[in-house]
Parts: C-alpha cells; sequence; structure tokens
C-alpha cells in the first residue's frame, strides 16, 4: 500500500529545526503522504499544523486524520470488485479504501498487459478485508502521532493566503509536473471526489513565494532536488542529503542561525568472508568444474566494490558468485521485473531478466574473463535459476552499459544492441541497452565455448 515517506535524514534534520523554533503554528501547503504533519507533531506538540493538498488520496488521509467531514464517496464500481465496501461511508473506512485501492487500482489497469498484475489484483480482491484491516491499522497509528491538524482539499496558493509573520512553512512543491494525477490517475474508477482546481508551482512562482514569505517575516524551509543558486539572497544552503550519485535533496531557509547538515547515502553493504578467489594459478580446461552458487547481497557487494572501479554500483536483487573449482571468479547480480521498469522506465516492456552486474575477477591470468561471465550467465541452466527465484518466466536477459563509446565491445556476440541514449549528466556519454541474442545449453557447452574463443587470449 502506497504511503510515500520523507527520507529519514530529512525528517530528523526537519525534526531539529522545528523543535528549535518552536512556532506556534507550522504551513505545509503540499500534505502528501503527511510525513511532515508527523514530524511537527513530535518535535512541537502544542503547534497547530495547517496542510493542504489536492489529490483524492491525501485528502482521504486528511480528512480523517483532522476529523473533518469527508467529501470522498466509493463508487459502484468499487462495492461490485468488493462488495465488502458496501455502506462503508465513514471517513476511517474510505480512507483505508484508497490506501488498498492506491495499489489495486494500478495492478487492474494493467492486468490485461501482463498476467503477473492480474494474479495480484486477484489476490489482493480475494484478501480484500485482509489489506483494509492493515490499512486501519496503519491509519489508525498516523492519526495516533499527529496533533493540532487542520486540513483542507485546496490549491497551495489558497492555503498560503492565512500565513503570518512568525508561522513557518515547509515548502515542498512537486518535483515532476503531473506527477501526482499519474500515480492516482485511477483512484477516480473508484471514488467520488471533487478535486479542487491548482496552480502549477513553478519554479519562478517559488521564488516569487519565497520572496513574499521572507518580506513578511515568516520562516520558509524550500526542499528540492540539487543545489540552486537562483533563490531569494536570504536563503541560504543548510541541508545537503546525496541521496544517490548524481542527486541531492537540499533544503534552504531564511531561519536565523539554522542548524548546518550535510550527509552523503551509503551505496551499499558489505560482508566479508574468508573465500578463496581464484589467482594466476588458476586454469580453465575442460575439467574445470563451474558452480554458480547464490549468495547474500553483502557477500556479493565486497567483490563487487573490489574489483569495480567505473560503474555506480546499485543494490541487487540476486546476487551469485561464479566458482571455478571452487575458487572465485565472478559475481553475477540480477533484478527482478519490477526493479527493470524502475531501471529503464515504467513503460519499458521485457520478457529479459536485467543483469545489474557481471565482474570479473582481475586477478587471474585470462584477460578475457569477464566474456566467460557472459557465456556463463546466458544458460539455460542458470535462466532457469532465476525463473525459478523469480516466479517469472523470463526467456533471456537485458543489461545497460554507461559508456563513453556508441558501443560496447565487451557484449559484442552475445548481445544485441537494441537501444542507445545520450546522457545529460554524470561521467559517461551513452547509455546502451542490451539483450541476449545467444543461450547455451549447459554451464558445460558454456565454458567449453569460452575456452575455445577466448581462453588463449
Amino acid at each position: 500500500m502506497f504511503f510515500g515517506s520523507t527520507p529519514k535524514v530529512i525528517g530528523d534534520y526537519l525534526y531539529q529545526e522545528f523543535q528549535r523554533l518552536n512556532p506556534k503554528r507550522v504551513f505545509n501547503p503540499f500534505a502528501g503522504a503527511f510525513a511532515i504533519e508527523q514530524i511537527v507533531s513530535k518535535a512541537c506538540p502544542s503547534a497547530k499544523i495547517l496542510s493542504s493538498d489536492v489529490s483524492l488520496f491525501s485528502s482521504a488521509l486528511g480528512f480523517y486524520f483532522a476529523n473533518k467531514p469527508n467529501t470522498i464517496s466509493i463508487k459502484d464500481t468499487a462495492i461490485e470488485l468488493v462488495p465488502f465496501l458496501k455502506d462503508k461511508t465513514d471517513s476511517e473506512s474510505v480512507a483505508a479504501a484508497v490506501l488498498v485501492f492506491s495499489d489495486l487500482a494500478a495492478y487492474i489497469e494493467n492486468a490485461e498487459k501482463i498476467d503477473y498484475y492480474q494474479k495480484v489484483a486477484n489476490h489482493i480482491i480475494n484478501n480484500f478485508e485482509t489489506y483494509f484491516n492493515k490499512a486501519v491499522e496503519k491509519l489508525r497509528k498516523i492519526k495516533g502521532a499527529i496533533h493540532n491538524l487542520d486540513y483542507y482539499a485546496m490549491d497551495a496558493v489558497e492555503l498560503l493566503k492565512q500565513v503570518e509573520p512568525g508561522d513557518v512553512v515547509y515548502l515542498d512543491p512537486p518535483y515532476f509536473q503531473g506527477g501526482y494525477e499519474k500515480m492516482f490517475k485511477n483512484l477516480p474508477n473508484y471514488f467520488d471526489f471533487k478535486e479542487p482546481k491548482y496552480t502549477c508551482i513553478d519554479k519562478e512562482k517559488v521564488v516569487e513565494y519565497l520572496k513574499t514569505l521572507d518580506k513578511c517575516g515568516i520562516t520558509a524551509y524550500y526542499k528540492c532536488l540539487n543545489t540552486d543558486d537562483e533563490l531569494p539572497k536570504n536563503y541560504k544552503l543548510s541541508m545537503v542529503f546525496q541521496h544517490k550519485y548524481h542527486a541531492c535533496h537540499c533544503i534552504y531557509t531564511n531561519a536565523a542561525e539554522p542548524t548546518m547538515f550535510v550527509k552523503r547515502y551509503d551505496a551499499l553493504k558489505e560482508t566479508v568472508k574468508k573465500y578463496k578467489i581464484a589467482n594466476e594459478d588458476l586454469t580453465i580446461n575442460q575439467n574445470t568444474k563451474i558452480q554458480i552458487v547464490r549468495v547474500d547481497n553483502d557477500v556479493a557487494n565486497h567483490y563487487r566494490m573490489l574489483w569495480i572501479k567505473k560503474a555506480e554500483i546499485k543494490q541487487a536483487n540476486y546476487s551469485f558468485l561464479v566458482l571455478a573449482d571452487k575458487q572465485i571468479i565472478g559475481v553475477i547480480c540480477i533484478n527482478s521485473i519490477n526493479a527493470v521498469k524502475r531501471a529503464f522506465g515504467s513503460d519499458f516492456k521485457t520478457d529479459k531478466a536485467i543483469i545489474i552486474s557481471d565482474a570479473a575477477s582481475p586477478m587471474t591470468k585470462y584477460k578475457r574473463l569477464s566474456k566467460l561471465i557472459l557465456h556463463l550467465i546466458l544458460t539455460k541452466d542458470f535462466l532457469y535459476q532465476i525463473n525459478e527465484l523469480t516466479l517469472w518466466e523470463y526467456t533471456g536477459f537485458t543489461t545497460a552499459a554507461y559508456t563513453n563509446n556508441p558501443v560496447s565491445m565487451k557484449y559484442r556476440g552475445l548481445f544485441e544492441l537494441v537501444k542507445r541514449e545520450e546522457l545529460k549528466e554524470g561521467n559517461y556519454k551513452f547509455k546502451l541497452i542490451y539483450h541476449s541474442k545467444k543461450m547455451f545449453n549447459s554451464i558445460a557447452e558454456a565454458r567449453d565455448e569460452w575456452i575455445k574463443k577466448y581462453a588463449g587470449d
């Protein structure tokens, strides 16, 4: 069930600032999933919180948390799908139903395209009361953590008309236009709600509001992605949290003497085991026993960080060590279908599992050992293992290569280039999408093919 979240690092920082200022009123014109309201309530319990949002999702939650009259009702389409919802009209029930449908509606929309989504949708529908009760429990816990909330289903611009000197405003407008509409676009199919008209808060309007707030003696915290040199001069960068390789969460404020905070995310966790790594003494021939053994991601991460120097290493769903006569020669990391969609975009459709790491040890005498790792991945033995783990019928593999060259020689012969994208940020010019075009019957066949072509290099 979607509930969104403010990263803990940002939440901890704001908690310190709200506690330090101890304001009488805090405004959050973009309520979202009400994480800020919980932080304010904990930092300064007596503060009044005024929040607003325009989405059906946030309004269902806001009416319930603020004990305000509920203007959202469940449509017959939802009741026909889930008869359990008949006569559920109170704000708690509506909020719980919206919370469950925030996931269910998306699965239903994609059910005709992807069989897996149909199965998940059926499971939620058949067990709806269980999901509903979990949603109620979750909502009650959060409601108990929020105090003195006044929620409005209105445009942020309208809420900000109520601010007065001495108030604190947390300004966190949507980064991507149409983001909320896309996320919750299916909810109106199942719920009646007259969504208010709203103003598109672009960069120009942000600057305008920050100037006005500062001029009126109102303390503001503005959260944005990456640093911004175009903000009014009284707003200083007070918090930077690097949450991925090329992006930071930043907070600017006109508060007097704010706490200064900088933090970098921990890319990967690792666990060091006393496994034997193959060295120059290893000879790979037709008698060499090759194994692909599943290990914890933290174990695989140790070898990835040891051997990979240029790539932006990301966490995997499934990790494996490649052994030659019980000595480590490589690491394989695979992600599932949902990770594929996140990596390549929500519209990316594939019947191929994604390879996110195929690192080879640099400590053997074989210069083309990386080709052996790829040969071993492209086997029916390994594909069967992935299908069993993911419960998905993949027919092959796909991967992304980041490079300054228009093609990658590493994947030549085994994969085909299906897409080339020019990058606007980062250290590389191109993102290349490759699909496997070859499949070996067994690990032994893949080993022997590599020996024939590359062992002598």
